[in-house]
């Protein structure tokens, strides 16, 4: 992956690969599980199992799995996926670096950078010994 400072990657979320190939998001879930379940060689791959946390009211929360995967977490997904969204996910990549439209996480403290403002209050949290 692109290197854009001191522990900062490009990353894509598995919430934007179901977006962008129009797979349900646990769809891919569990493809990124199957993955990790048969990946002799983890250690050289991310993967991150992040949560998005969405205030509710009365002090209550929601906390959604995703992962947060780097270039090449992407192409070793896509990779068991059909041409058609192999290709997208592929085209998508070439975009955001053409673009240089990326969502930057500070991988060593697992923190958004440069985010979009949304109309809930959203957070991102690194997976704290949590089960998807």
């Amino acid at each position: 992956p692109i290197d854009e400072g001191k522990g900062k990657k490009r990353t894509m979320t598995s919430l934007q690969i179901a977006e962008i190939t129009g797979k349900t998001h646990s769809n891919v879930m569990r493809d990124i599980r199957n993955i990790l379940e048969q990946l002799e060689e983890k250690h050289k791959f991310n993967f991150e199992l992040m949560f998005k946390i969405t205030k509710l009211g009365n002090n209550a929360e929601r906390k959604d799995p995703y992962y947060l995967l780097t270039k090449k977490d992407c192409l070793l997904l896509a990779s068991g996926y059909d041409a058609n969204l192999r290709a997208k996910i592929i085209n998508r990549w070439e975009e955001l670096e053409e673009n240089k439209s990326f969502i930057f996480f500070d991988i060593s403290k697992k923190e958004k950078i440069n985010t979009e403002k949304t109309e809930e209050q959203t957070f991102f949290s690194k997976q704290d010994n949590c089960q998807v």
